[in-house]
């Protein structure tokens, strides 16, 4: 199936609960900075639900809302590109470019959960999608797996059906500058285009990993810096090595 050779915005779809406001205050916030006119933007606020006590069962409610919304968005907008991000993702450079380009013969891109040839896991958290019938029936059998799960983890599903190869899907990994705290922690390369908050649930945490990745993105002298003194402390260590002991 060919795309329409007419070219509209790529669709950024995001929502949020009122318990991660904050979150979504960063998000708009680098929105704003990168001046992307290649996108249309669309966040979307889910009331929050009481009877969710714990921030786990909290996140989970998430997942499943997420998958819900993603097959309302592909619905939506049908033969059309959109990129669905979570809302605790920050963007320092134009993200509509790499998008398109990535969707060139694909059907799904994915961020990548960790980096080196031996990752083969994606992460679901940013994703940029060709609105079509084949997409469609992945996230569709996706969330029909949603209702034989006592504990909803989207993401795992995901990789489980990649790796089983049981949905026909084109897939393929964004390149490593969609960074996450899974691929080179607080410190990632300042060039970066996005960068996600992961490896927690606790949204001061995530804050906490978007205010130092900031830093070290708008400033490069600041990653260079921490970057010297890691390689000084690692010359100190093995100079000691070398070090002869006494004995005795």
């Amino acid at each position: 199936m060919k795309r329409d050779a007419k070219k509209g915005p790529v669709h950024l779809c995001a929502f949020y609960t009122e318990n991660f406001l904050p979150l979504k205050n960063y998000f708009e916030e680098s929105l704003r900075l990168i001046h992307d006119e290649g996108l249309s933007v669309e966040i979307e606020r889910i009331p929050d639900d009481d009877t969710c006590g714990k921030q786990v069962e909290k996140w989970e409610r998430a997942m499943r809302l997420k998958v819900k919304k993603i097959i309302e968005y592909v619905q939506k907008y049908r033969g059309e590109e959109i990129l669905f991000s979570d809302i605790d993702i920050i963007f320092f450079r134009k993200i509509s470019p790499l998008t398109r380009t990535m969707l060139n013969g694909h059907d799904i891109v994915f961020q990548k959960e960790f980096l080196g040839p031996g990752n083969k896991d994606v992460n679901t958290g940013l994703m940029a999608m060709w609105c079509n019938d084949a997409t469609l029936d992945f996230w569709r059998t996706v969330a029909a797996a949603a209702h034989k799960d006592a504990f909803f983890n989207d993401q795992r599903i995901v990789n489980d059906f990649l790796r089983e190869k049981s949905i026909p899907i084109r897939w393929t990994f964004f390149p490593d500058t969609i960074s996450a705290t899974t691929h080179r922690g607080l410190r990632p390369s300042p060039w970066i285009t996005s960068f996600h908050a992961t490896c927690s649930i606790n949204m001061n945490k995530k804050i906490e990993m978007l205010e130092a990745v900031r830093k070290v993105v708008r400033s490069p002298a600041h990653y260079y810096v921490l970057e010297l003194l890691t390689l000084l402390k690692r010359v100190v260590r093995y100079a000691y090595r070398l070090i002869p002991r006494r004995r005795g």
